[in-house]
């Protein structure tokens, strides 16, 4: 997962063994680039799993599937598949639902609670102002670190760089 060639210039790579290894480059963007494989690697997942924990699951609810194309994936492939495997474990219907999939547990516990911020508010906010006010608690909840803050908020980090500039937002990470 690095730029070899990169590591041949700062001499942490051997030019001879890159030379050996480099017959063919395949790029592959992570998961997070290309939502629309989900559906086709969970169920290939569920399909092995359902062989080797000897289930009979017939594949994704389809809120449950809407959920998995929306998260980030920072593990990618590995991750969901660790993902399905867990759901496949603990699932009782036939059909895999959002209740034993990891991430949205962990996730929901890692957002902001938007009703927290706007509750408190004594004056009324447009929308735009709403906004502005998600992304800078979002923000300051994540110290700063941007992917924290898309987190947070459940939306990716290039929206995240959007809505900051067009809010005049500065982040400095």
């Amino acid at each position: 997962n690095k730029n070899l060639s990169a590591c041949i210039q700062n001499q942490t790579f051997r030019e001879d063994l890159f030379y050996r290894l480099n017959v063919m480059v395949i790029s592959l963007p992570p998961l997070r680039e290309r939502p629309e494989d989900i559906p086709i690697l969970a169920k290939s997942f569920i399909t092995f799993y359902n062989a080797k924990l000897k289930k009979n699951k017939k594949g994704l609810s389809k809120d449950t599937q809407a959920l998995l194309m929306q998260y980030h994936w920072p593990g990618n492939v590995r991750e969901l598949k660790n993902v399905i495997e867990h759901a496949m474990i603990l699932e009782d219907s036939d059909m895999i639902t959002s209740k034993y999939i990891p991430i949205f547990a962990a996730d929901n516990a890692n957002t902001i609670s938007l009703n927290a911020i706007f509750e408190n508010s004594s004056t009324q906010m447009s929308l735009k102002e709403m906004e502005k006010t998600a992304l800078q608690t979002a923000l300051t909840k994540a110290n700063g670190n941007k992917s924290k803050a898309a987190r947070l908020l459940k939306i990716s980090r290039d929206m995240l760089r959007y809505k900051l500039k067009k809010h005049g937002i500065a982040s400095n990470k």
